[in-house]
């Protein structure tokens, strides 16, 4: 997958600007009924990288549709325990026969604890696992992938805001799957977000780039290089409908010609239950 998914949509800017640095000790949270300690929320995307129908490039693009299905658990006022169901349906591949399909992604469970807080700023950590729970990862003796990283979001003023996430990714196997010269054995991420509600606060106008910067086999560990296909630069509407946030973007990755024929389009889709 090409996309850092749903990191847009689940670090939001916090309130009104102020330099006061606000308690981030836990509280106990022991005392509150489960049903306000359980929530569930869903993310989805579904996106294209080519708008154009041409008959050169239709046989060409990728349409995908992902889900998320979050049930998170509040541990105390600053930390929570997450497990993340994801699924798609895609047509990459189709030139090789591949076509229309649904596919699993193996299950996450993450831990996230905010480190510092402000009226105007959040820093947070999150700690992730994937779990080897579908056939593929199995089948390749994976026993889980490792991902933490640390996002920040901050409101500058009334109407701008900005966020941020850096992240590691290393999947763990009891032994190397190929010599260590052929793998690449761990990859970094980031983000970056603007978003702007001077025209509205209900349509806002949104900005992200994505990164991705892979290991180079047979180099050393700090031996990193931007991923082809793995980025992307967003721009679109960010709006509240019917209490569902709805991100509609045109997208482009930097890795390709620059040309009206490589601008995909998409939208992703959050609400909470």
């Amino acid at each position: 997958m090409k996309k850092l998914i749903a990191v847009a949509t689940m670090i939001a800017a916090t309130g009104a600007m102020s330099q006061t640095t606000t308690t981030t000790t836990d509280i106990d949270v022991s005392a509150k009924p489960l049903s306000e300690r359980v929530s569930m929320s869903y993310y989805g995307e579904m996106d294209t990288d080519a708008l154009t129908t041409s008959a050169q490039t239709k046989g060409e693009r990728e349409t995908e549709f992902l889900n998320y299905l979050y049930v998170a658990y509040e541990l105390s006022s600053t930390s929570v325990i997450d497990t993340t169901f994801r699924m798609y349906l895609t047509d990459a591949n189709k030139g090789i026969g591949q076509g229309d399909r649904y596919q699993e992604l193996d299950q996450r469970i993450r831990w996230s604890k905010v480190l510092s807080k402000t009226a105007s700023t959040r820093v947070r950590f999150r700690q992730t696992v994937e779990l080897p729970t579908t056939e593929a990862s199995r089948d390749a003796n994976k026993i889980m992938r490792f991902k933490p990283a640390v996002d920040v979001s901050h409101k500058i003023d009334d109407v701008n805001s900005v966020a941020a996430a850096v992240g590691f990714n290393k999947d763990i196997y009891p032994s190397a799957p190929a010599s260590v010269d052929e793998t690449s054995r761990h990859y970094g991420t980031i983000w970056a977000s603007y978003t702007n509600s001077k025209l509205s606060e209900k349509y806002k106008f949104q900005a992200d780039v994505e990164l991705t910067s892979r290991h180079q086999a047979g180099g050393d560990d700090l031996n990193m290089a931007a991923s082809a296909g793995e980025e992307r630069i967003l721009a679109g509407v960010n709006m509240d409908i019917l209490g569902v946030n709805v991100y509609a973007y045109t997208q482009h990755d930097p890795s390709r010609v620059v040309a009206a024929d490589q601008l995909g389009a998409g939208v992703q889709l959050f609400t909470a239950f």
